[in-house]
């Protein structure tokens, strides 16, 4: 007859193996929630910019709808002509553009060839004698022909990805407006979903989603607009001026207007 104290010797083992077992299936089930995790990400992963162009241009677009709601417009309707107007404004604008840019770029390879090879932009330089020592003082260090002719490659080969990528950047653009409509139709259904996810307190959630609005603004009307509106002046001035491309050059002097320090003096 065994005590209160004694242990039964077969069921302690067991005890001990079932949970090693336990363990073993935490394991598992950690390892293939972290696969399935990693998976869903790479399929997600091709429409991601799609999704961050949908978040901004909902947070941009979130007053014209609450002005539309506000006057008794349903909120489908109301994300639906939010979705038209950004459309226009946009991605019309964004066509034109890119179909201009990879025209100039190409004939603007072909210029910048002519000029060198004739030798005119030596006889241009030379009447300017500032300009004429600091290009002498730059090709002791720097291969002006080789730099001009990598640079003029890049201009040629600059349509390429764009052609190619064209269907790949519509299927990115319909997916973009796609997902704006819903964004902004059931932004208040979205927002309570991620609240309701959120580890932090109602308080610290909606003070995250108001930085994060904040930031969004001052990245686009904050240096995206201030970038668009230098390169814009920068490629009427050298349409007013008479200079070739200036289209690509206001597009590259806004590109580098983002760059601290250099910005459109380079060009």
């Amino acid at each position: 007859m065994k005590t209160n104290g004694e242990k039964n010797p077969t069921t302690a083992p067991a005890t001990n193996d079932w949970g090693r077992r336990n363990h073993v299936r935490t394991f598992v089930l950690m390892a293939v929630t972290i696969l399935g995790i990693y998976l869903c990400y790479l399929m997600a992963a091709p429409f991601l910019p799609a999704i961050v162009w949908a978040l901004a241009l909902a947070i941009l677009s979130n007053p014209l709808q609450k002005w539309l709601e506000s006057k008794k417009v349903k909120p489908g309707l109301a994300a639906a002509i939010c979705v038209s107007a950004t459309f226009f404004i946009v991605a019309v604008p964004a066509a034109f553009v890119g179909k201009q840019l990879v025209q100039q770029a190409v004939s603007g390879a072909e210029l910048i060839n002519a000029k060198f090879e004739s030798g005119e932009w030596q006889h241009a330089i030379e009447n300017q004698p500032r300009l004429s020592s600091l290009v002498n003082l730059v090709g002791r260090h720097i291969d002006l022909p080789g730099t001009v002719k990598t640079f003029t490659g890049w201009l040629t080969g600059f349509a390429g990805p764009i052609v190619t990528g064209s269907v790949m950047q519509i299927i990115g653009f319909c997916i973009t407006f796609y997902l704006l409509f819903f964004f902004l139709r059931d932004r208040h259904l979205t927002l309570s979903s991620l609240r309701s996810l959120s580890p932090l307190s109602a308080t610290e959630t909606k003070h995250m989603f108001g930085r994060i609005a904040d930031t969004v603004y001052a990245t686009v009307y904050g240096t995206l607009a201030v970038a668009a509106l230098q390169g814009f002046l920068c490629g009427l001035m050298f349409w007013w001026l008479g200079l070739p491309l200036p289209l690509l050059w206001g597009v590259v002097m806004a590109l580098l207007a983002l760059v601290p320090v250099l910005g459109v003096f380079v060009i």
